[in-house]
């Protein structure tokens, strides 16, 4: 048996047509608690809008998603593009340089990066929700890898880094041309990674290594 009676949203009260707001008590608490915390996160939004802003306004080939928050500071330098994704973290001094017009690096929603330095001639992706820390991220050797490194004829090694989603690289890591990192994967500190490595692994040594899967 149908019924002509309508839905009542449960959001609304007394007739009204406006959503009940719901304060958010655990944060409202944790303000009160931690009051240094709040306001490390306040100074840590404004200087992600003020950077925000800087670089809608003088840095075209910066492309800068919603809630940047700056801990530390953000040093962006290169004629490529730079694409920080929504809700990334910075902390400490983080540098994604490009050194190429051509060159792009990506940082995916909700990442955190903490000290992190990325050199950049052709393409470095990082994912989502991953957490970089002070480790070093070269697409390019910016030189030979030969005895005779220094002739201006011999080849420069390059090749493009990517990071799945959810990715944990520890400090003094170094990701090297070519490198690809499978979601879900821990690279180990001081690991020095070059070539493929799958999803879900621990990746530990100088060469790096699979020591294990996760979960």
């Amino acid at each position: 048996m149908s019924s002509n009676v309508p839905a009542v949203d449960p959001q609304v009260v007394h007739g009204s047509s406006e959503p009940t707001a719901v304060p958010n008590w655990a944060l409202i608490s944790r303000v009160l608690r931690e009051p240094g915390h709040a306001v490390s996160v306040f100074l840590a939004v404004l200087r992600g809008r003020l950077y925000t802003w800087w670089a809608q306004a003088f840095r075209p080939r910066v492309q800068i998603g919603q809630g940047l928050r700056i801990y530390g500071r953000l040093d962006i330098r290169g004629s490529g593009t730079v694409v920080l994704g929504d809700g990334v973290q910075i902390y400490g001094r983080v540098t994604p340089w490009t050194n190429a017009p051509d060159a792009r690096i990506e940082v995916g929603d909700d990442t955190k990066l903490d000290g992190t330095r990325i050199s950049c001639v052709t393409r470095v992706r990082i994912g989502r929700e991953c957490l970089i820390a002070n480790c070093r991220i070269l697409d390019t050797s910016f030189h030979a890898v030969r005895r005779d490194a220094h002739s201006a004829t011999m080849p420069i090694l390059e090749g493009p880094v990517e990071v799945g989603d959810n990715v944990w690289i520890s400090p003094d890591a170094g990701l090297l041309p070519g490198t690809r990192i499978g979601s879900n994967s821990v690279v180990a500190m001081a690991a020095i990674c070059k070539g493929e490595f799958p999803e879900g692994v621990m990746i530990l040594g100088n060469p790096a290594r699979i020591a294990g899967r996760i979960g």
